[in-house]
């Protein structure tokens, strides 16, 4: 997705995101109107989104009979809501948002935060065990899964002092 531009890319990642929300909780194929309806979009609209995610090879879709993200739409749609909870989280935790303006800020964010970024927070944060969210070993999957093996800064807000920590240390 990286020839999108960054508002296409959100565009593609909420309707990602919304499809697999939809598929996990019914684990049935998702239809149109049921995307449309939770993007407050026309069906058209969604319609011609869902086409252009089966060409992206993002979703597989059957006229009538609903889409059903594949296995690389999938990847996306996890990354995507693991960025949320972890930026829903730290604005709570950290700067005392409250749920509903953390909700909101990180509905924004979620799609442009960086591996490195999500797993220092992932740090931070802890082990993050509820449902619908992943635990701390996440920072050693976004770091495998980047393939950085450089020190990356991190700054550590319990003792608001800037230290260093291995990255090949997260991914053990």
């Amino acid at each position: 997705m990286k020839s999108l531009t960054t508002r296409s890319k959100k565009a593609v990642e909420d309707y990602l995101k919304a499809i697999y929300l939809r598929q996990k909780a019914t684990g049935q194929p998702v239809c149109t109107t049921d995307i449309a309806a939770r993007l407050a979009v026309t069906p058209a609209s969604a319609t011609g989104m869902i086409k252009r995610l089966a060409r992206l090879k993002l979703v597989r879709h059957v006229p009538y009979h609903g889409v059903t993200l594949t296995p690389s739409g999938t990847r996306i749609a996890e990354r995507i809501l693991h960025n949320h909870e972890l930026l829903q989280r730290f604005l709570m935790e950290f700067l005392h948002y409250s749920e509903k303006a953390a909700a909101a800020e990180a509905d924004e964010l979620e799609h442009v935060i960086s591996a490195a970024l999500a797993a220092s927070m992932a740090a931070q944060l802890g082990d993050l065990t509820s449902e619908g969210t992943l635990k701390q070993d996440v920072a050693r999957h976004v770091y495998q899964t980047v393939g950085r093996s450089v020190t990356q800064p991190a700054f550590h807000l319990r003792t608001r002092r800037a230290t260093r920590h291995p990255v090949e240390s997260l991914a053990r």
